[in-house]
């Protein structure tokens, strides 16, 4: 593996850790993203997570929750990943982010490497020999663990929209049930690939 493809992923988990610690000023309303999913740049094959996973979508899954975006990136990173974090107010171990990565976001720079949205997915699933696979979604999909450590969450292929994302909820401090976590976050990772 390429030393950029293992500096990316690493710095694409380590995204997922510091927000989990983070609050942001981006904090927005998810409601109105889901509005304005129309002006989303979908023919681009470029997504806006918080379109993809809604605040209606994350109240389903914590209905007691007073949910709240507390990151929400509206510019892709230089490797086409953009992320958009939920918080479920009822504890702070509740959340969900999706992390959407598109091949034709990522830059020009990176892309000349050789990077795509599939090489990317693939080299972030060479480094857990013990991700589990994930049937019936994509084109591919494994699950990393529960929580927010390194390759956690449901990462999922969709080879022809050149798009990979990862779903990673959190259902409460103490849970670590994975199956749960799974079935959670299966179900919202349908949800995104009928949105693409």
């Amino acid at each position: 593996m390429k030393k950029s493809s293992l500096l990316m992923i690493c710095f694409a988990a380590g995204s997922v850790l510091l927000l989990g610690c983070q609050n942001s000023t981006n904090t927005q309303n998810a409601s109105s993203n889901a509005a304005s999913s129309s002006s989303q740049v979908v023919s681009s094959g470029i997504y806006d997570p918080c379109d993809l996973i809604t605040q209606d979508d994350v109240k389903a899954v914590f209905p007691d929750g007073t949910i709240t975006v507390i990151h929400h990136d509206t510019d892709a990173s230089i490797t086409g990943q953009k992320i958009c974090f939920y918080s479920a107010a009822t504890d702070n171990a509740k959340f969900v982010q999706v992390s959407v990565t598109s091949t034709p976001a990522i830059s020009p720079q990176v892309m000349a490497n050789g990077e795509s949205a599939q090489k990317l997915y693939l080299d972030g699933k060479a480094l857990f020999k013990d991700a589990q696979a994930v049937p019936g979604l994509g084109d591919d999909a494994y699950f990393g663990g529960t929580g927010v450590a390194l390759g956690g969450g449901l990462h999922v292929l969709d080879k022809a929209r050149q798009t990979e994302f990862t779903i990673d909820v959190g259902l409460g401090s103490g849970n670590s049930d994975a199956q749960q976590h799974i079935d959670t976050e299966k179900s919202l990772a349908q949800k995104v690939l009928n949105r693409l």
